[in-house]
């Protein structure tokens, strides 16, 4: 996921976007398909309700999607009923498009005046629903959660309740990309995904559905795809720097808690990250969850390629493009020893949990997904472990 920076996001209008995405050829079909299929005598009663015909009857077509008529209460809650009761991931994306659309003002064009959503559409629940623990919890790492929680005090963002009772305050900042501190800032996308949230009523959970505690958002700064090679090693492991590689991986959450509370190492400074640096690929790599940092927003193979690579450059690692490393490691010293062995348990493990994923994708594509948790397999290592063994 790229990193938008600061830059805020814009608000969704109908001309710029909603105008288009109802027009889509795909979309049309689409809703075409839908009013056949459930129009049939023999169709499931259930499924009349997703019965939207255009005014005078016969299919939907571009000319009929004009501002007036689809922003009407009853009618652009229909248009995202449909769009949502799709499995598609391209419809389902169209359907949190179109809810950011409602919660940004329902604007026609940019200079349009808002009109403020009352919360009261009649949208239709389905399995699709956006739900806080298997969409919304992801969104939030450890370092969001403890910045906004002990050093701001203000709410605990991996606690339902209060996220639930914020929602609008987060859906302000994140928009803004005031929030998360420090970054990374959401994309378009997780900020739509949170719109729709809101505008299904921010369900905690579906029946029986199980989440995940790990977060998907990557650390700011990742190695690009044409900076590694196939094993995902950096290409030019000596180019690696401190400022321009290593620190950007830490978000402000961990130097927050490291330096300003624990007083430990800091983060931001190359003399605290290079003094500690075995210690901290030792904490990057543990197979335990539970004293793996960070916790539950584990780096990817990019970044833990890229820190063990910069880290046994030598000594006193690079620290950025005007300096080169010093003192190169012995292959017999002990810290050169202990980074090498952290790095090979990582590698070993990272291999098995990509055989037991596979086997697990395996199984839910065979089951229809019933009782498979991607997600489980990501948040219990211990499985992959004794894999191994």
């Amino acid at each position: 996921m790229s990193d938008p920076g600061g830059k805020k996001k814009d608000d969704v209008t109908f001309d710029d976007q909603i105008y288009n995405l109802l027009s889509d050829e795909y979309v049309l079909y689409h809703i075409n398909h839908e009013n056949e299929r459930n129009q049939d005598p023999k169709a499931d009663p259930n499924n009349k309700k997703y019965i939207f015909l255009p005014p005078g009857g016969g299919e939907w077509t571009k000319e009929h999607m004009n501002y007036g008529f689809v922003s009407k209460k009853e009618n652009r809650v229909k248009f995202y009923n449909i769009l949502k009761k799709d499995d598609s991931l391209r419809l389902k994306g169209y359907s949190y498009v179109f809810a950011a659309w409602i919660y940004d003002g329902l604007k026609e064009t940019k200079n349009s005046a808002e009109i403020i959503y009352e919360g009261n559409d009649d949208f239709i629940p389905n399995n699709n629903d956006v739900t806080y623990i298997k969409d919304i919890r992801p969104l939030f790492t450890d370092c969001d959660q403890w910045n906004m929680k002990e050093f701001v005090k203000m709410f605990d963002l991996h606690n339902y309740d209060e996220v639930k009772n914020e929602n609008f305050k987060i859906y302000y900042h994140v928009k803004i990309r005031n929030m998360p501190k420090g970054g990374p800032m959401w994309s378009d996308k997780d900020i739509n995904l949170f719109a729709a949230w809101m505008y299904e009523g921010s369900k905690e959970k579906l029946t029986n559905e199980v989440g995940s505690t790990i977060s998907r958002m990557v650390p700011r700064f990742t190695l690009k795809d044409n900076e590694i090679d196939k094993m995902g090693y950096p290409l030019k492991p000596e180019d690696l720097s401190f400022t321009d590689h290593i620190g950007p991986m830490f978000s402000e959450g961990h130097r927050n808690k490291m330096h300003d509370v624990r007083g430990f190492l800091d983060f931001e400074k190359y003399e605290s990250v290079n003094k500690y640096k075995v210690l901290i690929l030792d904490r990057l790599t543990r197979p335990d969850l539970s004293t793996r940092m960070p916790k539950n927003n584990p780096w990817p193979k990019k970044n833990i390629y890229a820190f063990y690579a910069w880290a046994i450059q030598g000594k006193n690692s690079r620290e950025d493009v005007m300096t080169g490393p010093t003192d190169p490691y012995d292959e017999n010293d002990d810290d050169y020893i202990k980074m090498t062995s952290y790095f090979e348990r990582y590698r070993d493990l990272a291999d098995i949990y990509a055989k037991v994923q596979t086997v697990v994708m395996n199984a839910k594509a065979e089951f229809n997904g019933d009782g498979f948790k991607e997600a489980d397999v990501a948040a219990n290592v211990d499985v992959i472990v004794a894999a191994k063994k």
